[in-house]
């Protein structure tokens, strides 16, 4: 049969990864600034700031760049001003 956990440590464990949830200050407004430019359907726009946030680990980004990745290839995203689809897929 298995001990018993001490309570120091099961402390410990849930308490550890609330500290990795956050951002540091620089890739929390790389996803800021990523973010406004997605709300505002120009997605294109925010994808270098998005790359940013997501290479750190942030899984709510990655799923935003994921979403803007898969509207290009559906060629459903045109470049910001100029009306045309990406030419490169």
């Amino acid at each position: 049969m298995l001990a018993p956990i001490p309570r120091w440590l099961l402390i410990v464990l849930l308490v550890l990864p609330i500290s990795a949830w956050a951002l540091d200050p620089e890739s929390q407004a790389a996803k800021d600034e990523g973010m406004r430019p997605y709300n505002a359907h120009q997605r294109m726009m925010s994808m270098p700031y998005l790359e940013i946030a997501a290479r750190i680990g942030d899984v709510e980004t990655m799923y935003y760049l994921a979403e803007v990745y898969r509207l290009r290839r559906l060629c459903c995203l045109r470049f910001p001003g100029s009306g045309r689809l990406p030419s490169s897929l």
